[in-house]
Formats: structure tokens, C-alpha cells, sequence
């Protein structure tokens, strides 16, 4: 559990800065398909270019040979993190997709089936077959 009460498999930008001082930081959220989560990972991705700018202005102005090349391997490794995570926010609108668009009907349609079966056992007076149903249906 996080600061938001909410699980810890997505993030939320924060305002506020990073360890280092500046910037935002990601902040875990809960993983669900909300407004907010939305306008939070939008706002995510449009923060990617201008520190990305940022970096290279440092990379630009270090006269310093060791620190540019820290600056170059925190560059690649940023526009690593930039691929990954529209990899991942494009997993994540796949499985989405799939859970409202096939298993969403079909678990209705399952509780259709179960609750057609409660009824039928009912009308004979088959607890046993009754309760088990009432179980798989829960």
C-alpha cells in the first residue's frame, strides 16, 4: 500500500521532485481505467521530452569528459524508459481492450448460467446442487 491507500503496480506523476531535487516523481496508483489515471499517464509521457531536453543541455555544457559520459548512459537509459513505458502503456490499452470486450460478457453470461441453474435447482428442491452453484457463482 502507498500513500493513496491504492496498490503498487502503476504510478502517478507528482510534483515535487525527485530525489535529486527537481522534477516529478512517479508516485504508485491504483490500476484501474480511470480519468485521473489517464490524465496521469498523459502527462507522464508529455514530461519525457522536455527533461530529455534538459539532459542533453546538460550533456551540451559539461566540460567535464567523465560526467558527459554519465550524462550520455542517463541518456540512453531515459529514452530506454521513454520506449518501455509507451510499450507498456500500449500492453496495458491491449489488456483493457480484452477484458471489456470478451471477458466482461462473458462472465455475464456465465452468472446468467449459474443463476438459471440456482433457479432450476430451487424450483426441484436440489439444495445440495443449489448451494454449490450459489459457491461457483460467488
Amino acid at each position: 500500500m502507498d500513500v493513496h491507500g491504492e496498490n503498487k503496480y502503476c504510478f502517478s506523476l507528482q510534483q515535487g521532485g525527485t530525489s535529486l531535487g527537481r522534477g516529478p516523481r512517479l508516485l504508485p496508483l491504483l490500476c484501474k481505467p480511470t480519468k485521473r489515471r489517464r490524465t496521469e499517464l498523459r502527462r507522464a509521457r508529455e514530461v519525457h521530452d522536455p527533461v530529455a531536453r534538459e539532459l542533453q543541455t546538460y550533456i551540451d555544457r559539461s566540460k567535464n569528459v567523465a560526467r558527459k559520459r554519465l550524462g550520455e548512459a542517463i541518456r540512453t537509459s531515459f529514452s530506454d524508459y521513454g520506449a518501455t513505458f509507451d510499450k507498456t502503456i500500449a500492453a496495458r490499452q491491449r489488456r483493457q481492450s480484452i477484458v471489456e470486450e470478451r471477458l466482461n460478457p462473458l462472465g455475464a453470461e456465465m452468472r446468467q448460467y449459474l443463476s438459471t441453474l440456482i433457479a432450476a435447482a430451487v424450483a426441484e428442491k436440489d439444495w445440495e446442487t443449489a448451494a454449490l452453484t450459489g459457491q461457483a457463482q460467488e
